[in-house]
């Protein structure tokens, strides 16, 4: 390593991948240029390219989802964009699969947030559309069974205003108790106004029947 001959204290980068400037302790030095070292492993090779899907799948995320992973990073040291770029490599996205199922035989609401008893409803819907598996008031919590199916159906969460205005917040849950014994825990978004959800099998809801627009992520 030298010394820069012509003692430029700006110098910097790469001359045609011959010398490289650098600095060190206020003096700028340059040396051969040396071709990073790159096995290029198969599992180096898998990396990147998984890294490019998760890059092309956030540009691919409606406009909705996007608003939830900025929304969850808020206050944090990394981005709506870094969230879902991480989960995306550990594997570990909402599911995208719809909830299906016969029949509802419980449900509890684990954040209770109306002041009198019929607030609010939380319904349980089937879609194709057909009667309610079933209903429940917040703050009453007592489960209200209806219709059950025979051909497993989508489930549709349907919050509606009763006696005072809704106020759910993000990251409230309700459990369901379903189809023999399953139990599975619903996560929801901010609710002010009546609102459809679309249910997926890991509990995450979504704005639409397709499962494109997140509205609440149990895993994030």
């Amino acid at each position: 390593m030298i010394v820069t001959p012509y003692g430029d204290p700006n110098a910097h980068g790469t001359i045609g991948k011959t010398l490289t400037f650098i600095r060190r302790r206020g003096a700028v030095y340059c040396r051969p240029y040396n071709v990073p070292y790159d096995p290029r492993t198969q599992d180096q090779l898998d990396q990147r390219q998984l890294f490019r899907d998760a890059k092309e799948a956030w540009h691919a995320l409606s406009s909705e989802s996007r608003d939830y992973y900025n929304l969850m990073a808020q206050g944090q040291s990394y981005t709506g964009y870094n969230l879902f770029m991480s989960h995306y490599m550990l594997g570990t996205l909402p599911s995208e699969t719809p909830l299906s199922l016969g029949d509802i035989t419980n449900s509890v609401i684990g954040d209770l947030r109306a002041s009198v008893f019929n607030g609010w409803k939380h319904q349980f819907d089937p879609d194709p559309p057909g009667s309610a598996y079933g209903y429940i008031w917040d703050n009453q919590n007592i489960y209200q069974d209806g219709t059950s199916y025979a051909t497993p159906r989508n489930l549709v969460f349907n919050v509606s205003k009763i006696a005072e205005n809704i106020g759910v917040q993000l990251k409230d849950r309700v459990t369901i108790i379903y189809d023999a014994g399953q139990m599975l825990t619903i996560f929801l978004p901010e609710i002010t106004t009546n609102t459809t959800l679309y249910v997926a099998e890991d509990g995450s809801t979504y704005y639409d029947a397709g499962l494109t627009k997140l509205a609440c992520s149990p895993y994030i």
